[in-house]
């Protein structure tokens, strides 16, 4: 959304904020966002940075965990996804 089109936003961008907020569920904080950023600062970090993979918290998530993926292409697609992966999660 920062850097699309309105034909770029689609359902998977609702699943991408989905994630987000799923991951501060479960880690406590924004995996993009930290206090006091700029809007330039959030746009890099959303957009061109994956220091939010390297995290401890994020990488005890499930592998299959893509909510967060910046492309489009490459992220889980559909809610029926994210509540198999969800139920990985509560049986692991």
């Amino acid at each position: 959304q920062f850097d699309g089109t309105k034909h770029h936003i689609d359902h998977r961008t609702d699943l991408f904020a989905a994630g987000i907020i799923l991951f501060q569920a479960l880690v406590g904080r924004h995996p993009f966002y930290a206090s006091g950023m700029s809007r330039a600062e959030l746009h890099s970090s959303v957009c061109g940075s994956d220091d939010f993979c390297r995290d401890p918290d994020f990488l005890n998530l499930p592998r299959s965990w893509q909510l967060l993926e910046k492309e489009r292409a490459r992220r889980v697609n559909s809610a029926s996804q994210v509540a198999a992966v969800l139920r990985k999660m509560e049986a692991a």
